[in-house]
């Protein structure tokens, strides 16, 4: 009896269309935000291509990422391999967009990382002072006051007094931390500010990058048109 034979799926490659699509839908969903709008990217780069395309979450994140390192090593042949200029020109564009969104975001994650640890250290801290509050205390014979054996705090009065304290600590720390928090959305704020003029400047760079190249492509056709007339008035 004959074996069936094996047939290996044929890959289906991103074409320079493709590609504006799953960059243009990168943008709109930012999976860099929310992971879970990966798939989303993904089903819609299937339903918006005529071929049989399938494709996973996985696999549109990993070509994003392949265009975002040819995209920062300026590797522009890799780019240009098909597609029209005007193609080219605006995958420029949505990849120096989606990059900002990227560094934007992996930025936002490192500072919330600093302030989860930041968090825990000052929750260290108020349980440790809580812990030493409650230390054993040594009450005198005129029963004015007490002797608390922790080296920061000394003669408190009652339970009372050290509630307060701790109270006191503990507002102090808030208002602390809320100003913290109000100085690293003011940065953040500035930060998307600078990103925002970077990509103007870069889209205009990009701009008068195509025009120069429109009007080099003009004067050698006019060049070409010259000499072709001289060599024909020659013979």
């Amino acid at each position: 009896m004959a074996l069936p034979k094996l047939f290996r799926k044929t890959q289906v490659r991103f074409s320079a269309k493709d590609d504006l699509n799953l960059l243009k839908k990168v943008l709109a969903e930012n999976p860099y935000k929310d992971k879970t709008k990966w798939e989303a990217v993904a089903q819609n780069v299937k339903e918006n291509v005529d071929k049989v395309f399938n494709v996973t979450s996985r696999r549109v994140r990993e070509r994003t990422q392949l265009l975002l390192q040819q995209f920062q090593k300026e590797n522009y042949e890799a780019l240009k391999r098909s597609g029209t200029e005007e193609e080219y020109t605006e995958k420029q564009q949505l990849l120096q967009e989606i990059q900002s969104l990227a560094e934007e975001e992996d930025k936002e994650q490192k500072e919330k990382a600093q302030q989860k640890d930041k968090d825990e250290h000052s929750a260290k801290l108020i349980r440790k002072r809580a812990m030493e509050a409650l230390t054993p205390v040594k009450i005198s014979n005129d029963s004015e006051g007490v002797t608390v054996t922790s080296s920061k705090i000394t003669k408190i009065k009652g339970n009372e007094s050290i509630m307060s304290y701790l109270k006191e600590k503990c507002d102090v720390e808030k208002d602390i931390k809320m100003a913290e928090v109000n100085l690293r959305k003011e940065k953040l704020k500035l930060e998307r500010e600078r990103f925002k003029m970077e990509r103007e400047e870069r889209k205009q760079k990009i701009e008068n990058d195509k025009q120069q190249q429109f009007l080099l492509m003009e004067l050698i056709k006019t060049v070409k048109k010259i000499v072709n007339k001289s060599i024909a008035t020659a013979f």
